[in-house]
């Protein structure tokens, strides 16, 4: 196995020791380092960049992705609203949007809401009231934290 030394205070020396500091190798024993000390630490470190990118960026995927989701509920919703307007059960009622399908429906949002987050978990779902009326109505959910 090859060992490596410092030299000297040449270019290409000087550029392995600001890698070995990155590295968090603060000196070379007077033995030496082996390659695979060296691509250990560089694995590593490459290893934790990589776990922060997860970390960094997955809540803002689930956001985007939860968006995503809510809209195509919306979208479905609207795609179905004239026919649940005749229907007499939907009519003036609340219902939940779940995969593009209803899952239940009530004339309290609020308990409605309650049951459908209880049954499904706490995941993108649509709510809107089968009127003929334009009416938007939010019902609060838990955020990712």
């Amino acid at each position: 196995m090859q060992i490596l030394q410092s030299q000297s205070s040449d270019i290409p020396s000087i550029l392995f020791q600001k890698l070995l500091k990155d590295l968090g190798i603060e000196r070379i024993p007077e033995e030496g380092l082996s390659i695979l000390d060296i691509l250990g630490k560089l694995l590593e470190g490459l290893i934790k960049r990589h776990e922060y990118r997860e970390i960094t960026t997955s809540k803002e995927d689930l956001e985007y992705k939860d968006q995503r989701i809510w809209k195509k509920e919306r979208n479905a919703f609207a795609m179905m609203k004239n026919v649940l307007l005749v229907e007499e059960k939907y009519k003036g009622k609340f219902v939940a949007i779940h995969d593009e399908k209803i899952v239940d429906y009530d004339v309290d949002d609020r308990k409605l809401a309650k049951r459908v987050y209880e049954k499904y978990g706490y995941r993108p779902i649509y709510f809107g009231r089968v009127t003929e009326e334009i009416k938007v109505i939010e019902v609060p959910s838990p955020e990712y934290g």
